[in-house]
Protein backbone atom coordinates (compact mmCIF):
# COMPACT_ATOMS: atom_id res chain seq x y z
CA UNK A 1 0.00 0.00 0.00
CA UNK A 2 1.31 3.45 -0.97
CA UNK A 3 0.38 6.32 1.34
CA UNK A 4 -0.64 9.71 -0.01
CA UNK A 5 0.42 12.83 1.89
CA UNK A 6 -1.13 16.16 0.89
CA UNK A 7 0.76 19.32 1.91
CA UNK A 8 -0.74 22.80 2.05
CA UNK A 9 1.79 25.11 0.39
CA UNK A 10 0.94 27.91 2.84
CA UNK A 11 1.28 25.83 6.00
CA UNK A 12 4.26 23.62 5.08
CA UNK A 13 7.72 24.59 3.89
CA UNK A 14 9.71 22.87 1.11
CA UNK A 15 12.17 21.70 3.78
CA UNK A 16 9.39 19.64 5.38
CA UNK A 17 8.80 17.95 2.03
CA UNK A 18 12.51 17.08 1.89
CA UNK A 19 12.48 15.62 5.39
CA UNK A 20 9.45 13.46 4.63
CA UNK A 21 10.96 12.27 1.33
CA UNK A 22 14.15 11.19 3.08
CA UNK A 23 12.19 9.17 5.66
CA UNK A 24 9.61 7.69 3.28
CA UNK A 25 10.80 7.14 -0.28
CA UNK A 26 7.65 5.21 -1.21
CA UNK A 27 5.10 7.81 -0.12
CA UNK A 28 3.22 9.92 -2.73
CA UNK A 29 3.61 13.61 -1.83
CA UNK A 30 1.16 16.13 -3.30
CA UNK A 31 1.46 19.88 -2.65
CA UNK A 32 -1.74 21.94 -2.93
CA UNK A 33 -1.82 25.73 -3.03
CA UNK A 34 -3.41 28.77 -4.60
CA UNK A 35 -1.76 31.16 -7.00
CA UNK A 36 -2.73 34.28 -5.05
CA UNK A 37 -1.51 33.50 -1.54
CA UNK A 38 1.50 31.28 -2.27
CA UNK A 39 4.53 32.38 -4.26
CA UNK A 40 5.61 30.52 -7.43
CA UNK A 41 9.01 29.99 -5.82
CA UNK A 42 7.29 27.85 -3.16
CA UNK A 43 5.65 25.73 -5.85
CA UNK A 44 8.86 25.04 -7.76
CA UNK A 45 10.91 24.45 -4.62
CA UNK A 46 8.41 21.88 -3.39
CA UNK A 47 8.78 19.88 -6.59
CA UNK A 48 12.57 20.17 -6.53
CA UNK A 49 12.68 19.05 -2.89
CA UNK A 50 10.85 15.77 -3.55
CA UNK A 51 7.12 16.36 -4.09
CA UNK A 52 5.50 14.19 -6.78
CA UNK A 53 2.95 16.77 -7.92
CA UNK A 54 1.60 20.27 -7.37
CA UNK A 55 -2.14 20.89 -7.76
CA UNK A 56 -4.11 24.11 -7.68
CA UNK A 57 -6.74 24.69 -5.01
CA UNK A 58 -9.59 24.03 -4.93
CA UNK A 59 -9.19 20.40 -6.00
CA UNK A 60 -11.52 19.18 -8.74
CA UNK A 61 -12.47 15.77 -10.13
CA UNK A 62 -9.67 16.28 -12.65
CA UNK A 63 -7.20 16.84 -9.80
CA UNK A 64 -8.36 13.64 -8.07
CA UNK A 65 -7.87 11.72 -11.31
CA UNK A 66 -4.30 13.01 -11.54
CA UNK A 67 -3.64 11.81 -7.99
CA UNK A 68 -5.10 8.40 -8.83
CA UNK A 69 -2.83 8.07 -11.87
CA UNK A 70 0.29 9.02 -9.91
CA UNK A 71 -0.76 6.66 -7.12
CA UNK A 72 -1.10 3.78 -9.56
CA UNK A 73 2.34 4.46 -11.03
CA UNK A 74 3.83 4.63 -7.54
CA UNK A 75 2.24 1.30 -6.65
CA UNK A 76 3.65 -0.34 -9.76
CA UNK A 77 7.11 1.10 -9.03
CA UNK A 78 7.15 -0.11 -5.41
CA UNK A 79 5.32 -3.43 -5.88
CA UNK A 80 7.33 -6.59 -5.27
CA UNK A 81 7.71 -9.05 -8.18
CA UNK A 82 4.62 -11.21 -8.40
CA UNK A 83 2.49 -8.94 -6.22
CA UNK A 84 -1.06 -8.29 -7.37
CA UNK A 85 -1.57 -4.92 -9.00
CA UNK A 86 -4.16 -2.53 -7.58
CA UNK A 87 -4.94 -1.12 -11.02
CA UNK A 88 -8.53 -2.25 -11.80
CA UNK A 89 -10.15 -0.47 -8.86
CA UNK A 90 -8.19 2.69 -9.54
CA UNK A 91 -9.05 2.60 -13.24
CA UNK A 92 -12.73 2.16 -12.40
CA UNK A 93 -12.63 5.28 -10.21
CA UNK A 94 -10.78 7.19 -12.90
CA UNK A 95 -13.46 6.36 -15.48
CA UNK A 96 -16.17 7.80 -13.27
CA UNK A 97 -16.98 11.48 -12.94
CA UNK A 98 -17.31 14.35 -15.41
CA UNK A 99 -13.70 14.02 -16.65
CA UNK A 100 -13.17 10.78 -18.60
CA UNK A 101 -9.48 9.80 -18.75
CA UNK A 102 -8.44 7.73 -21.74
CA UNK A 103 -6.24 4.77 -20.82
CA UNK A 104 -3.75 2.62 -22.69
CA UNK A 105 -4.01 -1.16 -22.56
CA UNK A 106 -1.52 -1.28 -19.67
CA UNK A 107 -3.67 1.09 -17.61
CA UNK A 108 -1.56 4.21 -18.12
CA UNK A 109 -2.96 7.48 -19.44
CA UNK A 110 -2.74 8.18 -23.17
CA UNK A 111 -1.64 11.79 -22.85
CA UNK A 112 -2.12 12.73 -26.52
CA UNK A 113 -5.80 11.74 -26.45
CA UNK A 114 -6.18 13.22 -22.98
CA UNK A 115 -4.78 16.57 -24.15
CA UNK A 116 -7.23 16.67 -27.05
CA UNK A 117 -10.12 15.75 -24.74
CA UNK A 118 -9.17 18.33 -22.13
CA UNK A 119 -8.80 21.07 -24.76
CA UNK A 120 -12.27 20.23 -26.05
CA UNK A 121 -13.64 20.49 -22.49
CA UNK A 122 -11.83 23.73 -21.78
CA UNK A 123 -8.76 22.40 -19.92
CA UNK A 124 -5.99 24.30 -21.69
CA UNK A 125 -2.61 22.93 -20.71
CA UNK A 126 -3.30 20.96 -17.53
CA UNK A 127 -2.65 21.91 -13.92
CA UNK A 128 1.10 22.28 -14.40
CA UNK A 129 0.85 24.86 -17.16
CA UNK A 130 -1.94 26.72 -15.35
CA UNK A 131 0.25 27.02 -12.27
CA UNK A 132 3.24 28.06 -14.38
CA UNK A 133 1.26 30.69 -16.28
CA UNK A 134 -0.04 32.20 -13.06
CA UNK A 135 3.42 32.12 -11.52
CA UNK A 136 4.99 33.71 -14.61
CA UNK A 137 2.49 36.57 -14.44
CA UNK A 138 3.22 37.03 -10.73
CA UNK A 139 6.99 37.22 -11.36
CA UNK A 140 6.59 39.84 -14.07
CA UNK A 141 4.17 41.88 -11.94
CA UNK A 142 6.66 42.00 -9.08
CA UNK A 143 9.40 43.18 -11.46
CA UNK A 144 7.46 45.97 -13.11
CA UNK A 145 6.26 44.06 -16.15
CA UNK A 146 9.68 43.42 -17.74
CA UNK A 147 12.62 41.13 -16.91
CA UNK A 148 16.27 41.52 -17.88
CA UNK A 149 18.65 38.61 -18.42
CA UNK A 150 19.89 38.76 -14.82
CA UNK A 151 16.32 38.31 -13.55
CA UNK A 152 15.54 35.18 -15.58
CA UNK A 153 16.80 32.78 -12.88
CA UNK A 154 13.45 32.69 -11.13
CA UNK A 155 11.63 32.07 -14.40
CA UNK A 156 13.94 29.14 -15.20
CA UNK A 157 13.24 27.63 -11.77
CA UNK A 158 9.51 28.20 -12.11
CA UNK A 159 9.22 26.24 -15.39
CA UNK A 160 11.46 23.40 -14.22
CA UNK A 161 14.73 24.34 -15.92
CA UNK A 162 18.16 24.51 -14.23
CA UNK A 163 19.24 27.98 -13.17
CA UNK A 164 22.44 27.63 -15.19
CA UNK A 165 20.27 27.61 -18.34
CA UNK A 166 18.60 30.95 -17.51
CA UNK A 167 20.80 32.93 -19.91
CA UNK A 168 19.95 30.48 -22.72
CA UNK A 169 16.25 30.93 -21.91
CA UNK A 170 16.60 34.71 -22.17
CA UNK A 171 18.50 34.42 -25.48
CA UNK A 172 15.84 32.08 -26.87
CA UNK A 173 13.07 34.53 -25.92
CA UNK A 174 15.13 37.41 -27.26
CA UNK A 175 15.61 35.60 -30.58
CA UNK A 176 11.88 34.79 -30.72
CA UNK A 177 10.93 38.44 -30.07
CA UNK A 178 13.43 39.71 -32.64
CA UNK A 179 12.08 37.39 -35.34
CA UNK A 180 8.48 38.24 -34.46
CA UNK A 181 9.22 41.95 -34.69
CA UNK A 182 11.11 41.49 -37.95
CA UNK A 183 8.16 39.61 -39.45
CA UNK A 184 5.78 42.36 -38.30
CA UNK A 185 8.08 45.00 -39.76
CA UNK A 186 8.28 43.30 -43.15
CA UNK A 187 4.52 42.74 -43.33
CA UNK A 188 3.44 46.16 -42.01
CA UNK A 189 6.31 48.33 -43.16
CA UNK A 190 8.39 50.57 -40.92
CA UNK A 191 5.94 50.82 -38.02
CA UNK A 192 6.97 52.81 -34.98
CA UNK A 193 7.70 50.63 -31.94
CA UNK A 194 8.98 47.54 -33.79
CA UNK A 195 12.59 46.46 -33.31
CA UNK A 196 14.86 45.85 -36.27
CA UNK A 197 16.26 42.29 -36.62
CA UNK A 198 19.65 43.24 -35.19
CA UNK A 199 18.42 45.36 -32.29
CA UNK A 200 19.56 44.20 -28.87
CA UNK A 201 16.68 43.58 -26.47
CA UNK A 202 17.73 44.51 -22.90
CA UNK A 203 14.55 43.15 -21.29
CA UNK A 204 11.47 41.07 -22.12
CA UNK A 205 7.87 41.94 -21.37
CA UNK A 206 5.24 39.61 -19.95
CA UNK A 207 3.36 39.55 -23.28
CA UNK A 208 6.51 38.63 -25.22
CA UNK A 209 7.45 35.83 -22.83
CA UNK A 210 3.88 34.49 -22.72
CA UNK A 211 3.83 34.21 -26.52
CA UNK A 212 7.17 32.38 -26.48
CA UNK A 213 6.00 30.09 -23.65
CA UNK A 214 2.73 29.20 -25.39
CA UNK A 215 4.46 28.36 -28.66
CA UNK A 216 7.60 26.57 -27.45
CA UNK A 217 7.32 25.39 -23.83
CA UNK A 218 3.75 25.01 -22.63
CA UNK A 219 3.07 21.42 -23.70
CA UNK A 220 6.68 20.18 -23.54
CA UNK A 221 8.37 18.16 -20.79
CA UNK A 222 11.49 19.41 -19.00
CA UNK A 223 13.98 17.61 -21.25
CA UNK A 224 12.34 18.95 -24.40
CA UNK A 225 12.25 22.47 -22.94
CA UNK A 226 15.94 22.45 -22.06
CA UNK A 227 16.92 20.94 -25.40
CA UNK A 228 14.90 23.50 -27.38
CA UNK A 229 16.41 26.54 -25.66
CA UNK A 230 19.97 25.19 -25.93
CA UNK A 231 19.62 24.58 -29.69
CA UNK A 232 20.18 27.57 -31.92
CA UNK A 233 18.38 28.73 -35.07
CA UNK A 234 15.97 25.80 -35.30
CA UNK A 235 18.67 23.13 -35.33
CA UNK A 236 17.57 19.57 -34.57
CA UNK A 237 20.83 18.64 -32.85
CA UNK A 238 22.58 20.24 -29.91
CA UNK A 239 26.22 21.28 -30.04
CA UNK A 240 28.55 20.32 -27.20
CA UNK A 241 29.69 23.93 -26.89
CA UNK A 242 26.25 24.93 -25.56
CA UNK A 243 26.49 22.32 -22.79
CA UNK A 244 30.01 23.51 -21.94
CA UNK A 245 28.74 27.08 -21.48
CA UNK A 246 25.82 25.90 -19.33
CA UNK A 247 28.04 23.72 -17.12
CA UNK A 248 30.62 26.50 -16.72
CA UNK A 249 27.84 28.75 -15.38
CA UNK A 250 26.73 26.03 -12.96
CA UNK A 251 30.30 25.50 -11.72
CA UNK A 252 30.92 29.19 -11.05
CA UNK A 253 27.55 29.72 -9.36
CA UNK A 254 28.02 26.75 -7.01
CA UNK A 255 31.26 27.86 -5.38
CA UNK A 256 33.74 28.34 -8.21
CA UNK A 257 35.94 25.89 -10.10
CA UNK A 258 38.31 25.50 -7.10
CA UNK A 259 35.60 23.39 -5.45
CA UNK A 260 36.26 20.64 -8.02
CA UNK A 261 40.07 20.64 -7.66
CA UNK A 262 42.24 18.96 -4.99
CA UNK A 263 43.61 21.16 -2.22
CA UNK A 264 47.25 20.68 -3.25
CA UNK A 265 46.65 21.79 -6.83
CA UNK A 266 49.25 24.51 -7.28
CA UNK A 267 50.47 22.81 -10.45
CA UNK A 268 46.98 22.55 -11.95
CA UNK A 269 46.04 25.30 -14.37
CA UNK A 270 42.29 24.72 -14.78
CA UNK A 271 39.34 27.08 -15.02
CA UNK A 272 35.56 26.64 -15.07
CA UNK A 273 35.62 26.13 -18.86
CA UNK A 274 38.10 23.24 -18.52
CA UNK A 275 36.00 21.50 -15.88
CA UNK A 276 32.86 22.12 -17.94
CA UNK A 277 34.48 20.28 -20.87
CA UNK A 278 35.09 17.36 -18.50
CA UNK A 279 31.41 17.44 -17.53
CA UNK A 280 30.39 17.24 -21.19
CA UNK A 281 32.90 14.44 -21.84
CA UNK A 282 31.46 12.46 -18.93
CA UNK A 283 27.76 12.86 -19.75
CA UNK A 284 28.32 12.12 -23.45
CA UNK A 285 30.23 8.97 -22.46
CA UNK A 286 27.30 7.83 -20.34
CA UNK A 287 24.94 8.58 -23.24
CA UNK A 288 27.09 6.41 -25.51
CA UNK A 289 27.85 9.41 -27.74
CA UNK A 290 31.22 10.34 -29.20
CA UNK A 291 32.76 13.35 -27.47
CA UNK A 292 33.97 16.17 -29.67
CA UNK A 293 31.87 15.27 -32.70
CA UNK A 294 29.54 18.09 -31.88
CA UNK A 295 25.90 17.06 -31.54
CA UNK A 296 23.31 15.47 -29.26
CA UNK A 297 19.72 14.60 -30.12
CA UNK A 298 16.52 15.06 -28.14
CA UNK A 299 16.39 11.27 -27.83
CA UNK A 300 19.77 11.37 -26.02
CA UNK A 301 18.36 13.96 -23.59
CA UNK A 302 15.21 11.99 -22.87
CA UNK A 303 16.91 8.61 -22.50
CA UNK A 304 18.97 9.81 -19.53
CA UNK A 305 16.48 12.38 -18.11
CA UNK A 306 19.12 15.03 -18.60
CA UNK A 307 17.14 18.02 -17.34
CA UNK A 308 16.20 16.28 -14.09
CA UNK A 309 19.81 15.28 -13.46
CA UNK A 310 21.13 18.83 -13.96
CA UNK A 311 18.40 20.37 -11.76
CA UNK A 312 19.26 17.87 -9.01
CA UNK A 313 23.00 18.57 -9.38
CA UNK A 314 22.39 22.28 -8.82
CA UNK A 315 20.81 21.35 -5.48
CA UNK A 316 23.85 19.21 -4.58
CA UNK A 317 22.34 15.82 -5.48
CA UNK A 318 24.58 14.35 -8.19
CA UNK A 319 22.61 11.36 -9.46
CA UNK A 320 22.03 9.36 -12.64
CA UNK A 321 24.08 10.75 -15.51
CA UNK A 322 25.74 13.33 -13.22
CA UNK A 323 26.61 10.79 -10.50
CA UNK A 324 30.40 10.79 -10.98
CA UNK A 325 30.64 14.60 -11.19
CA UNK A 326 30.14 15.50 -7.55
CA UNK A 327 33.12 17.50 -6.23
CA UNK A 328 34.50 14.64 -4.11
CA UNK A 329 34.61 12.09 -6.94
CA UNK A 330 35.78 14.63 -9.48
CA UNK A 331 38.69 15.67 -7.26
CA UNK A 332 39.75 12.00 -7.15
CA UNK A 333 39.76 11.87 -10.96
CA UNK A 334 41.85 15.03 -11.14
CA UNK A 335 44.31 13.59 -8.60
CA UNK A 336 44.61 10.43 -10.73
CA UNK A 337 45.19 12.56 -13.81
CA UNK A 338 47.96 14.45 -12.05
CA UNK A 339 49.64 11.18 -10.98
CA UNK A 340 50.31 10.34 -14.63
CA UNK A 341 52.81 13.15 -14.98
CA UNK A 342 56.41 12.29 -14.21
CA UNK A 343 56.97 15.56 -12.39
CA UNK A 344 54.65 17.99 -10.60
CA UNK A 345 55.71 20.81 -12.88
CA UNK A 346 53.08 23.23 -14.27
CA UNK A 347 50.88 21.15 -16.50
CA UNK A 348 50.91 21.09 -20.26
CA UNK A 349 47.52 21.02 -22.04
CA UNK A 350 47.44 17.24 -21.71
CA UNK A 351 49.30 13.97 -21.21
CA UNK A 352 51.84 13.08 -23.87
CA UNK A 353 52.16 9.53 -25.17
CA UNK A 354 55.33 8.44 -23.27
CA UNK A 355 53.85 9.48 -19.91
CA UNK A 356 50.55 7.75 -20.64
CA UNK A 357 52.41 4.62 -21.75
CA UNK A 358 54.17 4.51 -18.37
CA UNK A 359 50.78 4.86 -16.65
CA UNK A 360 49.01 2.03 -18.51
CA UNK A 361 52.05 -0.21 -18.06
CA UNK A 362 52.08 0.47 -14.32
CA UNK A 363 48.45 -0.68 -13.99
CA UNK A 364 48.52 -3.25 -16.83
CA UNK A 365 45.57 -1.58 -18.56
CA UNK A 366 45.90 -1.79 -22.37
CA UNK A 367 48.53 -2.85 -24.87
CA UNK A 368 50.85 -0.24 -26.44
CA UNK A 369 49.18 -0.68 -29.82
CA UNK A 370 45.77 -0.02 -28.29
CA UNK A 371 47.13 3.11 -26.59
CA UNK A 372 48.56 4.33 -29.91
CA UNK A 373 45.10 3.88 -31.48
CA UNK A 374 43.50 5.83 -28.61
CA UNK A 375 45.85 8.75 -29.19
CA UNK A 376 45.24 8.64 -32.93
CA UNK A 377 41.46 8.57 -32.45
CA UNK A 378 40.86 10.78 -29.40
CA UNK A 379 44.10 12.68 -28.83
CA UNK A 380 44.65 16.32 -29.69
CA UNK A 381 46.55 17.33 -32.85
CA UNK A 382 49.71 17.60 -30.74
CA UNK A 383 49.27 13.97 -29.57
CA UNK A 384 48.13 14.65 -26.03
CA UNK A 385 45.17 13.44 -23.95
CA UNK A 386 43.29 16.21 -22.19
CA UNK A 387 41.72 15.76 -18.76
CA UNK A 388 38.33 15.27 -20.45
CA UNK A 389 39.60 12.39 -22.61
CA UNK A 390 41.52 10.90 -19.69
CA UNK A 391 38.27 10.72 -17.69
CA UNK A 392 36.51 8.94 -20.55
CA UNK A 393 39.40 6.48 -20.82
CA UNK A 394 39.32 5.79 -17.07
CA UNK A 395 35.57 5.09 -17.10
CA UNK A 396 35.88 2.78 -20.11
CA UNK A 397 38.71 0.61 -18.76
CA UNK A 398 37.00 0.15 -15.40
CA UNK A 399 33.84 -1.33 -16.96
CA UNK A 400 34.89 -3.04 -20.18
CA UNK A 401 31.69 -5.02 -20.69
CA UNK A 402 29.33 -2.03 -20.58
CA UNK A 403 27.64 -0.59 -23.65
CA UNK A 404 29.29 2.76 -22.94
CA UNK A 405 32.74 1.13 -23.04
CA UNK A 406 31.74 -0.55 -26.31
CA UNK A 407 30.86 2.86 -27.79
CA UNK A 408 34.26 4.14 -26.64
CA UNK A 409 36.41 1.23 -27.84
CA UNK A 410 34.61 0.29 -31.07
CA UNK A 411 36.36 3.01 -33.14
CA UNK A 412 39.63 1.69 -31.68
CA UNK A 413 38.88 -1.93 -32.59
CA UNK A 414 37.72 -0.95 -36.09
CA UNK A 415 41.27 -0.41 -37.29
CA UNK A 416 40.38 -0.10 -40.98
CA UNK A 417 37.38 2.20 -40.24
CA UNK A 418 34.88 0.20 -42.31
CA UNK A 419 32.24 0.04 -39.57
CA UNK A 420 32.90 -3.63 -38.71
CA UNK A 421 35.43 -5.63 -36.70
CA UNK A 422 37.08 -8.34 -38.77
CA UNK A 423 39.75 -10.97 -38.25
CA UNK A 424 42.26 -8.51 -39.69
CA UNK A 425 41.27 -5.86 -37.13
CA UNK A 426 41.56 -8.29 -34.22
CA UNK A 427 44.89 -9.64 -35.44
CA UNK A 428 46.28 -6.08 -35.51
CA UNK A 429 45.98 -5.93 -31.70
CA UNK A 430 46.12 -9.60 -30.72
CA UNK A 431 49.38 -10.31 -32.52
CA UNK A 432 51.16 -7.67 -30.43
CA UNK A 433 49.67 -9.10 -27.24
CA UNK A 434 51.13 -12.51 -28.10
CA UNK A 435 54.56 -11.00 -28.73
CA UNK A 436 54.60 -9.24 -25.36
CA UNK A 437 55.00 -12.52 -23.46
CA UNK A 438 57.29 -15.45 -24.23
CA UNK A 439 55.33 -17.73 -21.88
CA UNK A 440 52.02 -17.21 -20.05
CA UNK A 441 52.07 -16.23 -16.36
CA UNK A 442 51.34 -18.86 -13.73
CA UNK A 443 47.72 -19.90 -13.84
CA UNK A 444 47.15 -18.53 -17.36
CA UNK A 445 46.29 -20.79 -20.28
CA UNK A 446 48.48 -20.65 -23.38
CA UNK A 447 47.20 -18.08 -25.85
CA UNK A 448 45.16 -19.35 -28.80
CA UNK A 449 46.16 -18.36 -32.28
CA UNK A 450 44.15 -15.43 -33.56
CA UNK A 451 42.12 -17.42 -36.13
CA UNK A 452 40.98 -19.97 -33.52
CA UNK A 453 40.04 -17.23 -31.07
CA UNK A 454 38.19 -15.28 -33.74
CA UNK A 455 36.27 -18.42 -34.71
CA UNK A 456 34.94 -18.66 -31.13
CA UNK A 457 33.55 -15.14 -31.30
CA UNK A 458 32.11 -15.65 -34.79
CA UNK A 459 30.36 -18.84 -33.60
CA UNK A 460 28.89 -16.84 -30.72
CA UNK A 461 26.92 -14.76 -33.24
CA UNK A 462 24.57 -17.71 -33.86
CA UNK A 463 24.85 -19.49 -30.51
CA UNK A 464 22.15 -18.93 -27.87
CA UNK A 465 24.74 -19.70 -25.20
CA UNK A 466 27.18 -17.06 -26.39
CA UNK A 467 30.96 -17.06 -26.13
CA UNK A 468 30.87 -19.81 -23.48
CA UNK A 469 29.51 -22.32 -26.00
CA UNK A 470 31.92 -25.16 -26.98
CA UNK A 471 33.77 -24.76 -30.29
CA UNK A 472 31.76 -26.02 -33.24
CA UNK A 473 31.67 -25.75 -36.99
CA UNK A 474 29.92 -22.53 -37.89
CA UNK A 475 30.40 -19.41 -39.98
CA UNK A 476 33.66 -18.97 -41.83
CA UNK A 477 35.84 -16.85 -39.53
CA UNK A 478 38.00 -15.34 -42.26
CA UNK A 479 35.11 -13.81 -44.21
CA UNK A 480 32.83 -12.86 -41.28
CA UNK A 481 32.83 -9.46 -39.60
CA UNK A 482 31.12 -8.38 -36.38
CA UNK A 483 29.11 -5.15 -36.20
CA UNK A 484 28.63 -2.85 -33.24
CA UNK A 485 24.97 -3.82 -33.11
CA UNK A 486 25.85 -7.52 -32.81
CA UNK A 487 28.23 -6.80 -29.94
CA UNK A 488 25.44 -4.94 -28.14
CA UNK A 489 23.37 -8.14 -28.13
CA UNK A 490 26.08 -10.14 -26.35
CA UNK A 491 26.03 -10.67 -22.61
CA UNK A 492 28.11 -8.19 -20.67
CA UNK A 493 30.65 -10.81 -19.57
CA UNK A 494 31.11 -11.92 -23.20
CA UNK A 495 31.79 -8.35 -24.36
CA UNK A 496 34.26 -7.91 -21.51
CA UNK A 497 36.07 -11.12 -22.46
CA UNK A 498 36.25 -10.01 -26.10
CA UNK A 499 37.69 -6.61 -25.15
CA UNK A 500 40.18 -8.08 -22.70
CA UNK A 501 41.42 -10.71 -25.17
CA UNK A 502 41.87 -8.11 -27.90
CA UNK A 503 43.11 -4.94 -26.18
CA UNK A 504 44.55 -5.88 -22.77
CA UNK A 505 47.89 -7.36 -21.75
CA UNK A 506 47.96 -10.92 -20.45
CA UNK A 507 46.90 -11.03 -16.81
CA UNK A 508 44.96 -7.76 -16.88
CA UNK A 509 41.96 -7.88 -14.56
CA UNK A 510 40.64 -4.35 -15.14
CA UNK A 511 39.77 -3.80 -11.55
CA UNK A 512 39.22 -0.15 -10.60
CA UNK A 513 42.60 1.43 -10.05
Amino acid sequence: VVDVVVFNALERTPEEVTRLRRRRQEVLIVVVGGTVDASPDTFSLSIRRGADAFLMAPLSTHSVAIIHDKLEKKQRATAKPGAAAAGPAVRQMMRSGPVSLLLNKDGGINFEKLRARCQAKGFTGGSRSRVEESGIKSVFNRCGGRLSENEFNRLATLIGLPVCAASFLFEAVEDFVRKTNAAATSSQGAVSGFSTPNTLIPSVSYTEFSEFYAKNLKNADGNTRLFSILCRDGEQYLRHSALETMFATMIESSGGHEKWLPNDCSCLVFHADDIARCFVATVTYKMGVMYGEGTLSLKDFRSCKFNNAVVAAESGAFTDIMASLCPREFRALVAEYRSVFRQNAPMTPGINLPEMRDYVTRYNLVTPRCLDAIYSTFGSPIRQLTLAEFIRFSMAVQDLGSLNALAYFFPILDNDHDGFISLKDMNHFYSEKCRLVDSPPAGESPALDCVSLWQIYVDALTSPVGVSAPPRAGLDAVSTSISKGQLKLWKKKDREEFMRETLCPVGSSFSAH
